[in-house]
């Protein structure tokens, strides 16, 4: 089959390989239809973190079975699905609190899903109704990640106000859950096409930072109180303090990106305590998330098609990485075997 690897900073080739086979009794094989291009997929590619090479890259990952071990019961050959691709020992202290991505022994390979076929276990593969087309399916795996980064919001109440930072491909995921959950949505964008794909898809406001103080814009939106949450989706020093300032009492700031090369952030921490402001982490997504994730979307909930701006075949994957840094689009994706 074919497959891509990262081989150093900037060289990712696509090369014939092994195609996968039944190694267990709950081993499924499936034919990869989607995969979507991530924010780690892009930092592998620049050599921000790479482990080995060559290094698979790709984990927004849908298709259709192809194979199924003798012990598989969900499954059959032709069921689409969306990939659960995080291993998980289901054992440490953190996966038996329910926080099993933050499990102590991840285990297994870094995903390969810019590839044809993609095998991993039944219990990581999540059957879809044939109602859902695979390209938004792929997207199961950033939508999860947002449900946590939601979850984790500890004082939310309908009609509340959150700002999202930034509406790119995650940005818009937020600005769609949070409508679902009768919370009004400010956006800050510097660019316009994603400042109007906001607004088409539910933002009550769409701001661009280069023209608009943030601070006074959301204060005066909120009745002088500041949002209930501010969702950072993208991190630096600039956008940190104006989410400490417009944030209300009692308000959460997520941190929903990392930084890399790491950054260092300088405060005043009475802005904090005064104002009672929980800072939150978040990484990746538990098992439940995902699931969640899956009936959303089988449910007809979120539109995903309306942030997909680029799809690429497998031969082109390093042009599909750097559309996706350059930020010219929103939603990249990879189909292995064309549309």
């Amino acid at each position: 089959m074919k497959a891509s690897f990262v081989f150093g900073p900037k060289d990712v080739r696509t090369i014939e390989t092994t195609d996968p086979s039944i190694g267990k009794p709950d081993d499924v094989i499936i034919r990869i239809q989607a995969c979507g291009v991530c924010p780690f997929d892009i930092r592998i590619y620049e050599g921000l973190f790479l482990p080995y090479t060559p290094c698979p890259i790709g984990h927004e990952i849908s298709g259709i079975v192809v194979e199924v071990g003798e012990d598989v019961q969900s499954l059959k050959t032709g069921d689409k699905v969306a990939v659960d691709a995080i291993w998980r020992c289901n054992s440490c202290y953190y996966c038996r609190r329910g926080a099993d991505n933050l499990c102590e022994r991840r285990k297994g390979p870094l995903p390969n899903g810019f590839a044809e076929y993609f095998k991993m276990p039944e219990k990581y593969m999540h059957k879809l109704p044939d109602s859902v087309a695979l390209d938004e399916a792929a997207l199961c795996e950033p939508l999860a990640c947002c449900i946590n980064a939601i979850e984790k919001i500890y004082d939310i109440q309908l009609g509340d106000s959150v700002l999202v930072v930034g509406s790119g491909p995650i940005g818009l995921m937020f600005v769609q859950l949070l409508n679902n959950m009768g919370v009004r949505v400010i956006v800050s964008e510097p660019l316009e096409f994603r400042r109007e794909k906001a607004l088409e898809l539910g933002a009550e406001e769409a701001i661009d930072p280069t023209k608009v103080d943030i601070v006074e814009k959301v204060k005066s939106l909120t009745d002088g109180k500041g949002a209930n949450a501010v969702i950072m989706t993208f991190l630096g020093e600039s956008v940190f303090h104006q989410a400490l300032n417009a944030s209300a009492k009692r308000g959460t700031i997520v941190f929903f990106a990392a930084a890399y090369p790491p950054i260092k952030l300088s405060f005043d921490p009475n802005i904090i305590h005064h104002k009672e402001i929980a800072l939150v982490g978040i990484e990746g997504r538990t098992a439940n998330h995902f699931a969640q994730a899956v009936r959303l979307l089988s449910a007809g909930k979120m539109k995903l098609n309306k942030i997909i701006s680029h799809r690429f075949p497998l031969d082109q994957i390093k042009e599909a990485i750097e559309i996706a840094k350059s930020r010219n689009g929103l939603k990249v994706i990879v189909e292995p075997w064309g549309k």
